[in-house]
């Protein structure tokens, strides 16, 4: 009976961890399918410029808090866009070192009365100021309210119908926003546009141009980049031909913002708030009788600097973790909601069963066929099986995502970086990404414990 027993719960563990690999090679597919039919539309910059009209205006906001050694390479870097209307929108929240007096010297800021409509609250604005240097750039000093709040009070300024957040050391290509624009001329109802920002390595004059981009440097900075370009990115444009988009790490979002102001911006008292704004977007494209829709763009569209330091890198994983569970566990009535559609019968449930509880359960199955190997007797062979589909079918995911990447984006498609990528992608197989579970699992129990004594997470 306990041998049958076991026996059953071997297979089940097997059958699991290949249906889930056999999951992520089926979205890759369909991923890759989706990329090779976008590439043979025509793109948005063939347009000559006496079309500039048919672009929609973008309000690009950016918060700032003490950054006075990055502050004036953050603000150069979304200078030269080749997108033809768009304003840049930098929020010093509350800084307490010298960061506007920076700016102000470096962009020649003068006070400008801007009427400022507060049509969501924030903590008071004590100035606007606009660039006499660079006319598209504008500046709001107001009182430190952590992220959202800098958000809400650059929403509040913005001119422009689409507003994308960003946070500062974000590199954009000069592309981007033609890209992220594209969908919202597509589909006039399209609430918000998701594109993938990854970890990169690049060079960049004093006024803010790249010249050179290159795989990350250290491994620690490119197993994020193989966690992005394996499951994130791939998963996330599969999804979205099913109209729905969820919050995964490695994305900036352009969103409409008279949507964004009608679920009432970004709150401040909850932990990504980024997150709530795009899963109440989601809802409401979801529900909204006007057929509403949201958008991944295929290409990158941004450079980000990696987190190399392990530490910081532990407490910042950390930090996204609890803030996923706070996310889920806040939305979790959206579970078979009725008439929530997609999004609350299958998208949400999986994303909890997956992201929720998935480490747990990985984490669970090593131990549960470890202990059946050397205490309860269970055939070497059945354990070999066991670990090729571990590592041998994660390591091949993760080479047919590099494959896509290397054909779609060539963003690292030099021979001795995609050479570099397949030993990372080796690497993150036979422990990498089980170390990642690991961490998501310890997190699950410090939030579970959080919950249980009450402790609410301080939101900065």
């Amino acid at each position: 009976m306990i041998e049958h027993l076991m026996s059953m719960v071997q297979i089940y563990l097997i059958a699991c961890f290949m249906g889930v690999h056999a999951l992520y090679l089926f979205l890759d597919s369909w991923a890759f399918y989706i990329l090779k039919s976008k590439r043979e539309r025509m793109d948005l910059t063939g347009l000559s410029l006496s079309h500039h009209h048919f672009k929609l205006p973008v309000s690009l906001l950016m918060p700032v808090h003490n950054n006075v050694a990055g502050v004036r390479e953050a603000v150069n870097a979304l200078m030269d866009l080749s997108y033809a209307a768009y304003e840049i929108i930098v929020i010093n929240d509350g800084s307490s070192d010298s960061t506007l007096e920076v700016m102000t010297h470096y962009f020649d800021l003068e006070p400008f009365p801007e009427v400022y409509w507060k049509r969501i609250q924030t903590r008071d604005v004590k100035g606007v100021f606009r660039s006499l240097k660079y006319p598209r750039l504008s500046v709001v000093d107001k009182w430190h309210g952590g992220q959202a709040d800098a958000f809400n009070a650059g929403l509040n300024l913005s001119r422009y119908p689409l507003v994308c957040t960003l946070e500062s050391g974000l590199f954009l290509k000069k592309d981007s926003l033609e890209k992220m624009v594209r969908p919202f001329l597509d589909h006039a109802k399209t609430v918000m546009v998701r594109a993938i920002v990854t970890p990169a390595t690049y060079r960049s004059s004093i006024d803010g141009e790249a010249y050179d981009v290159s795989l990350p440097e250290g491994w620690l900075a490119r197993l994020q980049l193989m966690q992005i370009l394996r499951e994130s990115w791939l998963t996330a444009i599969g999804i979205s031909t099913f109209k729905f988009t969820l919050p995964f790490a490695g994305f900036i979002t352009l969103f409409r913002k008279d949507s964004l102001i009608a679920v009432q911006g970004f709150q401040s008292q909850v932990s990504d708030a980024e997150m709530e704004a795009i899963l109440h977007l989601q809802a409401l494209a979801n529900t909204s009788g006007e057929s509403c829709t949201t958008a991944v763009v295929a290409d990158v569209v941004a450079w980000s600097t990696a987190r190399t330091d392990w530490k910081k890198f532990q407490k910042k994983s950390m930090d996204e973790e609890h803030a996923w569970l706070d996310g889920l566990w806040r939305n979790r009535s959206r579970c078979f909601q009725k008439g929530s559609g997609v999004l609350g019968w299958i998208a949400w449930p999986l994303l909890i069963l997956f992201e929720g509880l998935g480490p747990l359960f990985e984490i669970t199955a090593y131990v549960v066929m470890g202990w059946m190997f050397f205490w309860a007797g269970m055939d070497g062979y059945i354990l070999l099986l066991f670990l090729f589909v571990v590592v041998a079918m994660g390591f091949l995911v993760s080479i047919y995502a590099l494959m896509i990447q290397a054909l779609s984006l060539r963003l690292f498609s030099r021979r001795r970086e995609l050479l570099t990528l397949v030993f990372v992608a080796l690497f993150e197989s036979m422990g990498g990404r089980q170390l990642r579970s690991l961490y998501k699992v310890v997190a699950l129990f410090t939030w579970l414990v959080g919950k249980a004594s009450g402790r609410q997470d301080s939101v900065s």
